[in-house]
């Protein structure tokens, strides 16, 4: 016969400042000349690293994404009502991003300094932990003491009690962050070329599961 066992799972939850900003951009460019279109997506880059070394960064922070290069048809109607697929040009698309210590001064005086730029990239900001590790153990402890919690409510109310652990095994996910990205469109010069923003806190999630044999009181 089976022994009776209650399995539960623990959940450690903090809210932490972010202790790191990277930005992500995304370069485009278009032209049904191949050369062309390469030529417009290198002059790109080169402002936006000149924009961003102006700001205190150097070349070697921007480290490179996704690259890629699309044909791009558009579908034409004839003059017989007969519709055909019609190349219109080459698209390129790349991303970029650069991470550097929480700093809101840097991160505007980057922001400004890419929107004088001639290059206008969708541009993304995300506030970040740089050592999750170093609140790990915390995140876990927490967990199981709301895995243990759990386990005595529910034995408490159904008249039972908890006996020892027959076995713990952690979330192969690992640790959890919620920290939504600000997306923003730079279309204009400016010195204030972003609004003061206050970063939320990161939540910070790590999961344990364990099972309890169960006793019936004496």
């Amino acid at each position: 016969m089976t022994k009776p066992s209650i399995a539960v799972k623990g959940i450690g939850r903090m809210s932490v400042k972010p202790d790191q900003i990277q930005l992500n951009l995304e370069l485009k460019a278009e032209n049904k000349d191949y050369s062309l279109m390469m030529n417009e997506a290198n002059a790109k880059l080169d402002s936006l690293t000149a924009s961003l070394v102006s700001a205190g960064f150097s070349a070697d922070d921007l480290k490179t994404g996704a690259i890629s290069i699309d044909a791009k048809y558009d579908y034409v109607r004839k003059d017989d009502g007969a519709q055909i697929r019609e190349f219109t040009g080459y698209v390129y698309s790349q991303t970029i991003s650069v991470k550097f210590p929480m700093s809101l001064d840097l991160l505007s005086e980057a922001v400004s300094s890419i929107s004088c730029s001639s290059v206008s990239p969708e541009l993304s900001i995300s506030f970040m932990l740089a050592d999750r590790d170093s609140i790990r153990d915390d995140l876990l402890k927490l967990a199981a003491e709301d895995a243990r919690h759990k386990a005595e409510v529910i034995t408490k109310a159904s008249g039972t009690l908890l006996g020892s652990v027959k076995e713990i095994s952690y979330d192969i996910e690992g640790c959890k962050i919620h920290a939504p990205a600000n997306r923003m469109v730079l279309r204009s010069c400016s010195s204030e070329a972003m609004a003061d923003m206050t970063p939320e806190e990161i939540v910070v999630e790590e999961s344990v599961f364990f099972v309890w044999s169960l006793k019936q009181p004496s």
